[in-house]
């Protein structure tokens, strides 16, 4: 039995060591940690971290949509840069590469010994200090992963471009050969210009669009993710305004996902009559959809109803429209598809 000494300052602290000579004799036997080396660093990722979730709270203030858009969407992204820049610049560039190997180093440590708390704090860290890094420096995963020089690295961080290469190239190949099959022999969409588009999506920072397929096609064939069908719809919401976004810098002068079918395709606007793109609750939502499906697709016009449901989720969410886990059921990868269909279609067709 450990009989508890009541400490309450560090003097009585000091005294109560002081009485033990054989804890002193033990921790003599102790190296000094290299740890302590990066006590600054340690501080600055802690105070980047609550500087971060500050300015995030601060973005979000009074907004009641799902999605953070415009001003206030470029404007915390600028802020955030900033505060990579303030909190980098403290400490030389060597020396964060430093940092992180000796992270790696002590996540090594704790995994082997199995303590799991401290592993998984230290990861956050970890990605923090990489996530500063990358910013700061605006290098590509590879190059960082070349300085740091640890093959542990990419046991944690795979290379999230790669793998995105690797597993999305098949996903849109298949949509591309499911749209052949609607249109004639002239218009057929050349699968080998899927690489192309994957790469402009990179080059042009719509990294998003890509994570946000992945994570849908992984989320769909899972049975246990806990609220599955809210993470779904919040990556197809995102996934539709980011859409939105970049077909804006396809066709220039456009303003909503809209106006961006108007001009990349003819007769899109006699397709919306009756407003059969708006909805402002999930019954009228619903009711909506199911009028888009039914009608026809012609060879003439493949895209007709995946651009209408594409722009019925896009105007649901600016106007506010609540989700319901009822909402889609077993539509849902219709809704899906037709939002990646919309991708495609926007590509091959712009100028």
């Amino acid at each position: 039995n450990v009989k508890k000494v009541p400490i309450s300052t560090v003097q009585e602290w000091e005294q109560f060591f002081q009485s033990k000579p054989e804890w002193r004799e033990g921790l003599t036997k102790i190296p000094p940690s290299k740890v302590l080396e990066f006590e600054e660093y340690f501080q600055t990722v802690a105070t980047f971290r609550m500087h971060e979730q500050l300015i995030w709270n601060i973005s979000w203030e009074g907004v009641e949509d799902t999605v953070l858009e415009g001003e206030r969407a470029e404007r915390l992204q600028e802020r955030i840069k900033t505060l990579v820049m303030v909190h980098y610049r403290k400490h030389p560039s060597e020396e964060w590469i430093q940092f992180i190997r000796k992270l790696l180093e002590l996540h090594i440590v704790y995994k082997e010994r199995e303590m799991v708390k401290l592993s998984k704090e230290l990861k956050r860290i970890l990605i923090c200090a990489v996530t500063i890094k990358l910013k700061a420096t605006e290098w590509k995963y590879d190059r960082l992963y070349s300085e740091v020089d640890r093959f542990e690295l990419g046991q944690i961080f795979p290379d999230e471009i790669k793998l995105i290469k690797e597993k999305l190239k098949p996903m849109v190949q298949c949509e591309v050969t499911k749209m052949n099959t609607l249109l004639p022999s002239k218009a057929q969409l050349d699968p080998a210009k899927i690489s192309n588009l994957i790469d402009e999506l990179l080059s042009k920072g719509y990294m998003s669009i890509l994570t946000h397929i992945r994570e849908l096609n992984l989320l769909w064939f899972s049975e246990e993710e806990l609220y599955r069908e809210d993470k779904l719809w919040s990556h197809l919401i995102s996934l539709t305004v980011s859409i939105e976004s970049l077909g804006g810098e396809w066709f220039p002068g456009t303003a909503g996902l809209g106006s961006v079918f108007e001009k990349a395709f003819r007769g899109y606007k006699t397709l919306t009559r009756g407003r059969i793109c708006d909805a402002r609750d999930p019954s009228e939502f619903i009711k909506k959809l199911n009028l888009i499906l039914q009608k026809q697709i012609s060879h003439t016009d493949p895209w007709g109803s995946r651009l209408l449901i594409a722009n019925l989720v896009r105007n649901y969410v600016a106007h506010g429209g609540r989700y319901t886990s009822e909402m889609l059921g077993n539509k849902f990868i219709i809704v899906y598809e037709a939002i990646l269909a919309t991708l495609l279609c926007l590509f091959y067709t712009k100028p």
